[in-house]
């Protein structure tokens, strides 16, 4: 009897377990049925899409390289002289009219301004006379006549007097011709620098270059033979120098955004370009970019330089988000009623993308949140 017991309650316990999950499932199917689970809010959209409007816009799309804030490249000084390096210029040392860019066997070599190099050594010449080469007195049987020298003439006599006379050495006109005037100024810088007194400028005597430089010392050329390396140069204006493959943006006057080391961004124009090649590979050619900044910084060191690679003014526009791949090719828009519109995409920037097909400004398409 009591087995059988057993028996009859374990059945009831499960009909009454069947029974529940009956009306548990009967529940939830009504719980759906109702609407309680549907995902969509009172509009009827689905609470992870929105409708944004096709809009008319600007897009730019912006590159960015690495450059060099400071001073551009360095590059050699044409030195004509030769001797020992006895005085070196300090570090970063502006150079200017008449300052000495070195000394060599203690005897300084002077900049001056002007396009043409110097070449030859310059004087006013000689009137001849009875001695011969080699110094035989006037009296001498074997004496001879020695041919007048005419006077330097030509643009580098011109620079050379112009840059005495803006030093305030006068007493001749600025021309091309070394005139006894030019001579004696010559005499009196020469005792201001306190070398002898010729009033002949010796080859390597002086550096004509175009403007005022920055000057980059090498330490261990004191004391050593002077070569183009003892001292080198470099603009005196601070500008960003960037290295690049391909440069057709990198148009004078081209107007760039400079990320400084200080992450502060900050307005810059393109001055100069040209064309470079690596020493190394002999690869190239590619293009150095020279950009000034409206206010330089201090300091120096690596910057980021972004210039403007595409353009589209004035296009539509919607989230890149909202453009569907479908399985015909090509993309769509889904319009906001549901509806797929083919669309042809164009510029990418920023999040969005130009478009263009069976849409215009203001038609609401669905973008994923």
């Amino acid at each position: 009897m009591r087995g059988s017991d057993e028996r009859s309650g374990s059945r009831s316990r499960y009909v009454v377990g069947v029974c529940v999950l009956a009306l548990l499932g009967a529940a939830i199917a009504g719980w759906f049925l109702l609407g309680a689970g549907d995902t969509r809010d009172e509009t009827g959209r689905e609470p992870d899409v929105e409708l944004i409007a096709v809009a008319r816009t600007d897009l730019t799309v912006g590159t960015s390289l690495q450059g060099e804030l400071g001073f551009g490249s360095t590059r050699t000084i044409p030195f004509l002289v030769s001797g020992t390096v006895t005085w070196l210029p300090p570090v970063g040392m502006k150079a200017e009219l008449g300052d000495p860019l070195v000394k060599v066997d203690n005897r300084p070599v002077v900049l001056l301004y002007g396009e043409t190099p110097a070449y030859r050594a310059m004087s006013a010449g000689s009137g001849g006379g009875p001695r011969k080469p080699g110094g035989s007195p006037a009296d001498s049987p074997d004496a001879e006549p020695v041919p007048p020298t005419p006077p330097s003439t030509g643009p580098d006599v011109e620079q050379l007097e112009a840059g005495l006379s803006a030093l305030g050495y006068t007493g001749f006109d600025v021309d091309e011709e070394f005139t006894p005037g030019t001579a004696a100024a010559v005499r009196r810088w020469q005792r201001d620098l306190g070398i002898p007194e010729t009033g002949t400028v010796a080859l390597g005597d002086v550096v004509f270059l175009p403007e005022p430089v920055r000057l980059h010392p090498d330490a261990d050329a004191l004391g050593r033979p002077i070569s183009d390396t003892s001292v080198t140069r470099s603009g005196t204006t601070k500008l960003v120098t960037v290295e690049a493959e391909s440069a057709d943006w990198a148009t004078k006057g081209a107007r760039v955004r400079v990320l400084l080391p200080s992450q502060r961004s900050v307005p810059g124009r393109v001055v100069a370009s040209a064309a470079t090649v690596d020493t190394e590979s002999g690869a190239g050619p590619g293009k150095q970019v020279r950009i000034s900044l409206d206010r330089p910084p201090r300091g120096v060191g690596q910057v980021t330089v972004t210039y403007v690679s595409a353009q589209r003014r004035g296009v539509l526009a919607v989230p890149v988000t909202a453009l569907v791949a479908v399985a015909e090719g090509g993309y769509a828009v889904q319009r906001e009623d549901g509806e797929y519109v083919a669309v042809q995409p164009g510029l990418y920037a920023e999040g969005l993308v130009e478009i263009s097909g069976a849409v215009g400004p203001g038609t609401r398409v669905r973008v994923p949140r």
